[in-house]
């Protein structure tokens, strides 16, 4: 299982924040990869809605009181801790 941190940089990598039907359309490519194998047409793939969990869970990460700092790099890290801290809570709730 990854890291929230390590969810965090791979929907960070692929613009899942921005741009969630590519990032859906992403995860769908990597279902049909991952089942597309001989004998593992049918098995489960539980990693496509840990991914889509974790996207829409830092997608909703509080912003509140971010405005008020005037330092870009102190909010964006402030952010990506919310967004880390978001996909922590989300995922403890659905295990």
């Amino acid at each position: 299982e990854l890291r929230p941190q390590t969810l965090l940089k791979i929907i960070e990598a692929t613009d899942g924040l921005r741009r969630p039907e590519r990032f859906v359309a992403l995860l769908l490519a990597c279902e049909a990869d991952a089942r597309g194998r001989l004998g593992l047409e049918h098995t489960a793939y539980p990693q496509r809605e840990r991914l889509l969990v974790s996207r829409d869970a830092a997608a909703l990460a509080s912003t509140e009181g971010l405005a008020e700092e005037r330092d870009g790099r102190i909010v964006a890290e402030q952010l990506r801790e919310r967004r880390i801290a978001a996909i922590a809570a989300e995922l403890k709730r659905v295990r």
